[in-house]
């Protein structure tokens, strides 16, 4: 009888790297800035080899996506009997703490500025644009079909400008959360908004 195959290529992957690093990545931001934040700092904040944070990340922008999506997510799901507003209200309501917007703000615009010579930032924000998109729809539509919203709201307009608009403010932060939410939506709600 033959032994077992050996298993070659060192020991097995601690399964909790990601999160130590990534968590390490996003509090580093919040401490010293994205500019100020080197590999080595994120390495050693977590607690592993630079070597080991390379094979996960092959590059500085690959560790901005996913700190990005760990900070920032869309929306719970929206139960059947809410409203559209209650909707809307969950899903552009930021109620983060100042420190996390900070952060977000910082990873996103390295993001955007990426996404024009870096194939992978490009996916990452078209990927979160369109769970925006989908979410954004889904409330416009409830609302048009249960009268909250004007009924001949031009539904992909809607979507467009309040993406974009949310988009914006994640940027500057130009407005308070609740502020924004009930600007926009009014402004998705007037008779002859746009």
């Amino acid at each position: 009888m033959t032994p077992p195959p050996r298993k070659r290529g060192g020991s097995t992957p601690d399964p909790t790297v990601r999160d130590r690093v990534l968590t390490a990545f996003v509090e580093q931001v919040g401490e010293h800035g994205l500019i100020n934040v080197s590999i080595d700092d994120v390495a050693k904040a977590a607690g592993v080899s630079r070597v080991t944070l390379y094979r996960r990340w092959p590059d500085r922008h690959a560790l901005i996506i996913d700190g990005f999506n760990l900070l920032s997510t869309i929306a719970p799901e929206i139960p059947d009997d809410w409203t559209a507003r209650q909707a809307f209200d969950a899903v552009f309501a930021r109620v983060e703490e100042p420190a996390r917007r900070r952060q977000l703000r910082q990873l996103l615009a390295e993001l955007v500025a990426a996404a024009g010579y870096d194939e992978d930032a490009r996916r990452s924000l078209h990927a979160r644009q369109q769970r925006w998109r989908e979410h954004v729809r889904a409330i416009v539509e409830r609302g048009i079909a249960t009268g909250e919203l004007p009924a001949d709201r031009d539904v992909d307009r809607a979507v467009e400008v309040l993406v974009g608009v949310a988009t914006h403010l994640h940027l500057v932060e130009a407005m308070e959360a609740n502020r924004f939410v009930d600007l926009a939506w009014s402004l998705l709600s007037e008779e002859r908004a746009y």
